[in-house]
């Protein structure tokens, strides 16, 4: 079986180890557009064949424009991801445009109206750009497999390739990476084959998006897999004063307005811990993409640590769009072995605390004690995109709901979650190993 991977950051953990997995199926290559600045000698090992697809800012862009327009006719999804979309819009510099974005979701809100609009990725296949020039086109295109991230939007460098994949009747795979992806209106609910974490995402998935069609694989959640497969390590990155409680916090938003909110908002719970009086440290970890620096400026706090990640700072997409610092699973192991409790707002941080046995907090404000505005829009944002929270942790981890229960729980040195079964299977970590994932 010939397989294409599509990827513009092959050399990534997650990447390397997809590929690794594919590579156990069939004969895999490896399609990146052609600004991408990954070369072949940089892909260690047996690797696969490297293949360039031609693109550029210009074509990336106007791809993504015409997705975006899609977005605002395509049918929602059930979740809050979909549905509440507007109390996150606050990114448009046009006014004008922000209106006219919430008013298209709020007639599509209107259920009768959004029965009757097409799914995005109905809409999608319809891409006017559609040609293309590809090393080794022949060869390529006779692929019986391709596999693409499950949010076109996301990966919109290679939608003409799918596009064409899809006329030849090849298998188009739609790889579910990350546990929000079903709940997005830009889902691709109309591949043929779904790569999901486990059996629980692919219901998920169908809940979400309230289709049936393809067929589901589980291959557990590869984001994970380094971590789970690498020896534990007993170092520490931090050692607190005897009696003082390590907090271990990991940021949960990257982008250039949410992160200082956050770092604010954590710098107003350092102080309402003072007032429980608990005593403590917060370690924290702030979001890959995000220079620690950042924080500095901002603001400091004697009971909060910045932990960087340590890790050089890559060109995530070779283009200059972001730059990121992968964390490696040593490096996580120590900032978590330093910790003697993981506060969690809503982070995949969480899941590598809940695998290394760390005990977790998990706090969720409700509405009436969001009593500042970081806590109003950092916890308004956790509610309306955290789906996947909701639904993995409901009954495996308990939301604490108030700064006195908080510092009641620290002091008293307990937690809310550990390692827990009904969890992980949820996650499917069991599928992590297995061999046979994607035949028939």
């Amino acid at each position: 079986m010939k397989i294409l991977y599509c990827t513009n950051e092959p050399t990534s953990p997650i990447d390397r180890q997809e590929i690794a997995r594919l590579q156990a199926v069939g004969d895999v290559m490896i399609v990146c557009a052609s600004d991408s600045q990954t070369s072949e000698g940089q892909i260690n090992g047996e690797a696969p064949r490297l293949v360039r697809l031609q693109s550029g800012p210009r074509r990336r862009k106007a791809i993504g424009l015409w997705l975006k327009l899609l977005t605002l006719v395509s049918r929602l999804p059930h979740s809050r991801i979909g549905e509440r979309f507007p109390e996150r819009n606050i990114y448009q510099k046009s006014r004008l445009l922000q209106q006219a974005i919430n008013l298209a979701w709020k007639l599509k809100r209107i259920a009768a109206i959004n029965r009757l609009l097409p799914r995005f990725s109905t809409l999608a296949y319809y891409l006017p750009f559609r040609r293309f020039e590809i090393e080794h086109r022949t060869e390529v295109l006779s692929a019986d497999m391709i596999v693409y991230n499950s949010l076109p939007i996301m990966s919109a460098d290679f939608l003409p390739l799918v596009i064409e994949m899809r006329k030849r009747g090849a298998r188009r795979v739609a790889n579910v990476r990350s546990w929000d992806n079903p709940y997005y209106v830009q889902f691709d609910s109309s591949a043929t084959d779904y790569l999901v974490w486990s059996d629980f995402m692919a219901k998920t998935v169908g809940n979400a998006q309230k289709t049936s069609t393809g067929t589901f694989h589980s291959w557990g959640p590869n984001i994970l897999r380094t971590f789970v497969d690498a020896p534990r390590t007993a170092d520490a990155s931090v050692k607190g004063e005897p009696g003082i409680l390590n907090i271990g916090y990991a940021a949960a938003f990257g982008d250039t307005i949410v992160t200082l909110i956050e770092y604010k908002l954590m710098l107003q719970i350092a102080a309402r811990l003072r007032a429980e009086n608990v005593a403590f440290q917060i370690l924290y970890r702030p979001y890959p993409t995000v220079d620690v620096r950042l924080f500095e400026a901002a603001g400091q706090d004697p009971d909060i640590v910045l932990c960087d990640i340590g890790s050089p700072a890559l060109d995530r997409y070779g283009d200059g769009r972001e730059t990121i610092r992968y964390g490696s699973p040593e490096e996580k192991m120590r900032f978590l072995n330093s910790c003697d409790v993981f506060l969690s707002l809503g982070t995949t941080f969480t899941l590598e605390a809940l695998l290394q046995g760390t005990p977790i907090v998990h706090f969720y404000l409700p509405d009436p004690a969001r009593e500042t505005p970081e806590a109003k829009l950092v916890f308004n944002r956790i509610e309306v995109t955290c789906d996947h929270f909701f639904d993995y942790l409901a009954g495996a981890v308990d939301f604490i709901e108030s700064y006195e229960d908080l510092g009641r729980l620290l002091r008293q040195r307990k937690a809310t979650a550990s390692a827990n079964g009904v969890l992980f299977g949820r996650l499917g970590i069991e599928f992590l190993h297995e061999p046979n994932f994607l035949r028939g």
